[in-house]
């Protein structure tokens, strides 16, 4: 009895580490891919009076894939990948304190979707690039870039 108890629990505790070791695997090849960068996003409301929501607490990874970003997130319930059809950018590439980690520092890009609503999605300074997408023209925009490029000495 005590040796089938202990193999059981042996069978059960390989599968549960293929299994994790499975979805690691998966996550890494996501984020290994040269157009995918980590982001974080939040759905803003039209009204400029109410306060903006927090950011989402997953990890995210997007990308863009024409003018539609493509946003996945955690496997299992609530999450998934999903769409968003992007119509124009509002506004340019933006500082957005504590968005994707409590102690980093992002830039942010708020997005007018083709139904109208407004989402903000913030990424790590290094990807503000491929967080413009194919609105490259919004992070050459950005006035905190251009101050930097401006104290630069030339060579």
């Amino acid at each position: 009895m005590l040796t089938a108890l202990a193999t059981t629990t042996a069978v059960c505790g390989a599968l549960l580490l293929v299994f994790a070791g499975y979805l690691l695997w998966r996550r890494t090849g996501l984020s290994r891919r040269a157009a995918v960068f980590r982001c974080n996003f939040r759905r803003l409301s039209n009204c400029e009076l109410m306060p903006a929501p927090p950011w989402s607490r997953h990890r995210l990874y997007a990308e863009w894939v024409h003018d539609v970003l493509v946003v996945h997130g955690r496997r299992g319930r609530g999450g998934g990948t999903f769409a968003l059809a992007v119509r124009f950018p509002e506004g340019v590439v933006e500082p957005a304190r504590r968005a994707i980690t409590r102690t980093a520092d992002a830039v942010a890009l708020r997005l007018r979707l083709d139904d109208g609503s407004i989402v903000e999605v913030a990424a790590l300074p290094a990807d503000r690039g491929r967080l413009a997408g194919p609105y490259l023209a919004v992070a050459a925009l950005d006035v905190d870039a251009l101050r930097a490029d401006q104290r630069r000495p030339f060579s």
